[in-house]
């Protein structure tokens, strides 16, 4: 563990100055490892470690979150600094590449970067990259080399998402139909609503999209919102709304009213029955409204409720959209619909006016009243489909992120290349692959992607990142880099210098075994935590 202490001394931390940290950080990060494998770790450490790393490091002051992987190849750099014994300052210009062996250009190109950079960081995490430019006409090849501490691959996307949502019909049979719908993972909800159309006929304008838990409404979706905020366990719902009548001298504006009924036993809720939707005149009074109500939901009421007199208030009726305070209607005003509460809930209702209301039944008049409360959903056959394609893709492995990484793409008009061969400007065929391999392979998972937060945003090109949670499945041991190397599958270069070789096979000195992760939670680059685990190899 001391063995850094005689490359400080070689480099001379004074040598260190503008670009390492002479000698501070790399000393503070072995005292900081020491002393966890020691079993001696003291909090007091992790502050020193923080102070020396504010001091080399601006971005890092104070208590922000910062990305893991940047962090980590910062700390690396400022190590290999420390620790850098090269004597050279200056990089040599390289000649042209076109034409020539790859051995000889990959072998020139890693002797000019140890001139300048030589030092055990190196040793152990650097290997070399190969980028390849094909040019479609005359198939000739142009090939570059160049050192990495860290691979970043991609993870692959899925390009639609589940989506599993009850559709609530005014009329039609059965009344209740649940449906599972894939959806681009870049849609809007007024995209949502277009496929919706399609499965179900009710038309847009006519849909309401919510979501309805155990006690009642939660989030509705207006079409601005990316159909990326609803998750695959969502309780999502359509409402049909029925057609609104005209506003009339003789009956007066009318409203859309959407509610689910609840139990309220204590302090315990429990939602019951399905949701219903009508429209009502405004001009109505609480006991008119209370019998529109029962009349609405008479399927699952007792056969004398609709012909006899109920005591009034016979449930309570909660605004689901008024403010932080619960808002009931007053049974004693002679129009409720007509009051400050109501507008405020119809300002708050987004694309399509309504009112939301939550029934609160206490047990007694629940029973009495209530007949069948079940809540009779018919499943489509696009749910169970649905749920065996997402099972089918529900990981991906390691390799395949290779794969992905490793794959050819023909470069645009934008990045077209100039062959020296034609004396023309192609759109060439561009392969990533690795060269070398290190000691210690860092791979890094791109789980974030650049996706279009709303609709209107394609017109100014306005993105957000979005993390792909898509699991991951990676071996713990003898994970096989030999596919993934440009120069073949049974061939492998070991160019570097001071690191001791591994005397096993090709083969065998291809394969890594896991050792640490260190894991993102949270669903955006700039929030979240991070955890990590490391094995013992005792």
């Amino acid at each position: 563990m001391d063995q850094y202490k005689m490359d400080l001394t070689r480099r001379n931390k004074l040598n260190s100055k503008k670009y390492g940290t002479r000698g501070e950080m790399t000393e503070q990060l072995a005292l900081l490892l020491k002393s966890i494998w020691l079993c001696k770790y003291d909090p007091d450490m992790s502050n020193q470690f923080k102070t020396i790393v504010d001091k080399y490091g601006t971005q890092y002051r104070g208590n922000n979150q910062h990305d893991a992987q940047e962090f980590l190849l910062w700390l690396l750099d400022k190590v290999h600094e420390d620790l850098n014994i090269a004597t050279k300052k200056k990089y040599k210009t390289i000649r042209n590449t076109f034409g020539r062996p790859d051995e000889q250009v990959a072998a020139e190109t890693l002797a000019n970067h140890i001139r300048c950079n030589e030092s055990f960081i190196h040793d152990v995490f650097q290997a070399q990259f190969k980028s390849s430019l094909t040019c479609p006409r005359c198939m000739r090849q142009s090939n570059t080399f160049d050192p990495f501490l860290c691979i970043s691959i991609p993870v692959p996307q899925c390009y639609s998402m589940p989506v599993f949502i009850t559709v609530i019909y005014t009329s039609q049979q059965p009344r209740d139909v649940k449906l599972g719908l894939s959806l681009p993972i870049d849609s809007s909800i007024a995209e949502f609503r277009e496929l919706l159309w399609s499965y179900t006929g009710i038309y847009q304008e006519h849909m309401l999209i919510t979501e309805i838990t155990d006690i009642g409404f939660n989030r509705t979706f207006c079409d601005s919102m990316p159909a990326s905020m609803i998750k695959e366990s969502d309780p999502l719902y359509c409402l049909e709304l029925p057609k609104l009548n005209d506003c009339s001298n003789e009956s007066g504006p009318y409203l859309l009213l959407c509610w689910v009924n609840i139990l309220v036993v204590e302090d315990q809720c429990s939602r019951f029955g399905s949701a219903y939707t009508m429209q009502i005149c405004r001009e109505t009074s609480y006991k008119d409204l209370q019998k529109l109500l029962l009349k609405e939901m008479a399927v699952m009421l007792h056969d004398d409720i609709l012909t006899t007199e109920q005591e009034i208030p016979l449930f309570g009726i909660r605004l689901a959209d008024a403010s932080d305070l619960p808002q009931y209607l007053d049974p004693t005003v002679e129009l409720p619909l007509f009051t400050d509460p109501i507008d405020q809930a119809l300002a708050m209702s987004g694309d399509q006016p309504h009112i939301k209301l939550i029934l609160e039944w206490n047990l007694h008049a629940k029973e009495a009243t209530i007949a069948d409360h079940c809540d009779q959903v018919e499943e489509h056959a696009s749910v169970k489909q649905l749920k065996l394609n997402s099972e089918k893709g529900t990981s991906i492995t390691l390799e395949q992120c290779f794969d992905l990484y490793t794959k050819e793409e023909i470069l645009g008009p934008e990045n077209a290349w100039h062959c020296p061969q034609c004396n023309l400007k192609q759109e060439v065929v561009k392969k990533l692959g690795l060269w070398t391999l290190p000691d210690i392979l860092v791979v890094h998972l791109k789980r974030f992607r650049q996706s279009l937060s709303l609709p209107s945003s394609r017109q100014h090109n306005n993105r957000q990142p979005t993390k792909l949670s898509v699991l991951v499945d990676f071996p713990l041991f003898s994970f096989d880099m030999t596919p993934h190397l440009a120069i073949g599958r049974d061939v492998r270069v070991p160019l570097k210098p001071l690191a001791s070789r591994r005397l096993s096979s090709i083969q065998d000195r291809n394969l890594y075994d896991l050792y640490a992760v260190c894991n993102h939670h949270g669903s955006d680059p700039h929030s979240g935590h991070y955890t990590a685990f490391c094995k013992n190899p005792y």
